[in-house]
């Protein structure tokens, strides 16, 4: 049996037995990992507040081969994102990222960078004072890029200045924006979108999330670029065919 050390964020919490609780958590080194935390319903636990989702917290834990369910021994808080459960137009944003991270990690797989999206994304929810869902959108196009399935909205091999055309469509299956200077074949989609919405998802994909909730976007082409990613990521993983948070959000 290993002691192993890490920095993880809480994704979801269950009961288990009178005064326990199963944590899932997203580790910096580890992946994705349950975590048994005996006595932490206890009025008196030695974990307080630490083990409630979205922390990000320090974990110790004893991890034994072959054993799903590994025993935390240690937890402190490192940040517990304070301003995300204050406003439900932050809080269900950062439920829909803690949901897709979830399902996107199994097992053991070591994910640092998506670990600190995650960070850097409920970082930016917890402390913004606008436009919240900026930050899920943020995240959704990084996370595309991050599993190899970047979404192209900047140029294609028809036109390599793409905003200087017109009738803007999104092509699911190559997983990019096309125009009316492209093939018939290409532009065989139901998602049409406005020049906003093209300029909005190519300034995602080069933003590192610097400023993106200072970026104006319309409510209707809010709506067309979570559309967009969301189709675009459930194209490639199956897990996100059918998301809990979606009917909170508002945006579909």
């Amino acid at each position: 049996m290993a002691i192993r050390q890490t920095e993880a964020i809480v994704l979801k919490t269950m009961t288990y037995g009178e005064t326990s609780k199963i944590l899932t958590v997203l580790s910096k080194d580890h992946g994705k990992i349950s975590l048994l935390a005996k006595g932490a319903r206890d009025t008196k636990s030695k974990y307080g507040g630490s083990l409630e989702p979205f922390t990000h917290i320090n974990v110790v834990y004893y991890e034994k081969e072959g054993r799903e369910l590994q025993y935390l021994s240690e937890a402190s808080v490192l940040n517990g994102f304070l301003g995300i459960p204050c406003s439900l137009e932050r809080l269900y944003p950062a439920m829909a990222v803690l949901e897709v991270c979830s399902r996107v990690v199994h097992g053991n797989e070591e994910h640092p960078k998506l670990f600190e999206l995650v960070r850097q994304t409920l970082e930016g929810l917890s402390k913004t004072s606008k436009r919240p869902m900026n930050g899920l959108l943020y995240f959704m196009a990084q996370l595309a890029s991050l599993l190899g399935y970047r979404l192209e909205a900047e140029r294609c091999s028809h036109c390599l200045h793409l905003m200087e055309q017109s009738n803007f469509k999104f092509n699911v299956e190559y997983g990019r924006v096309v125009c009316g200077a492209c093939p018939p074949a290409l532009q065989s989609t139901t998602l049409t979108l406005t020049k906003e919405t093209v300029a909005i998802l190519a300034q995602l994909n080069k933003s590192n999330g610097a400023g993106v909730f200072n970026l104006a976007i319309s409510e209707n082409s809010g709506r067309e670029v979570f559309r967009v990613l969301l189709k675009h990521l459930q194209y490639h993983l199956d897990e996100l065919t059918s998301l809990n948070t979606l009917p909170f959000l508002n945006a579909s």
